[in-house]
């Protein structure tokens, strides 16, 4: 005999059962809403912590066949040491898109992928083997074609 739980259900009633605080993923409608959750995210305990972590973002409004669709450009600042000079900067990593509407857990996630992408650029450029960049992330698609044209890698 097999049981299927209804997971959803089930973490309602415990929730319920253990009288837990229940929350609203609430939709974001406006940048201040927006600024409001980014203003909430932030590192402890973790080796990163001194990056001094701050998310920016900036409208867009793209407009096509479907109608006009507003948005935000999303992105992550942070202080870090350089890995060539070892001096502090600031770095600042890509955008990506959030459109009006979406959750507050989809506005940190992207968040998160933000960061992951920043910190593993930062270990791409730091790590050296025989003082050589091997997984520069700044090279072209040129760059990485290289070895085939040279004819050491097919």
């Amino acid at each position: 005999m097999s049981y299927r739980i209804d997971s959803d259900k089930f973490l309602r009633e415990k929730v319920r059962e253990l009288n837990f605080p229940t929350r609203v993923d609430g939709k974001i409608e406006t940048s201040e809403e927006l600024d409001a959750v980014l203003s909430k995210i932030e590192f402890r305990n973790s080796n990163f912590a001194d990056w001094k972590w701050k998310f920016r973002a900036r409208t867009f409004c793209e407009t096509g066949s479907g109608g006009k669709r507003i948005g935000w450009f999303v992105w992550c600042e942070f202080e870090r040491p350089d890995t060539e000079t070892g001096m502090r900067g600031v770095g600042k990593g890509r955008e990506e898109i959030v459109w009006k509407g979406t959750s507050e857990s989809g506005i940190v996630k992207t968040c998160w992928l933000l960061v992951e992408l920043l910190a593993r650029h930062e270990l791409m450029e730091g790590f050296r083997y025989e003082g050589f960049r091997l997984f520069d992330p700044h090279n072209t698609v040129g760059d990485l074609m290289l070895p085939q044209i040279l004819g050491t890698r097919r």
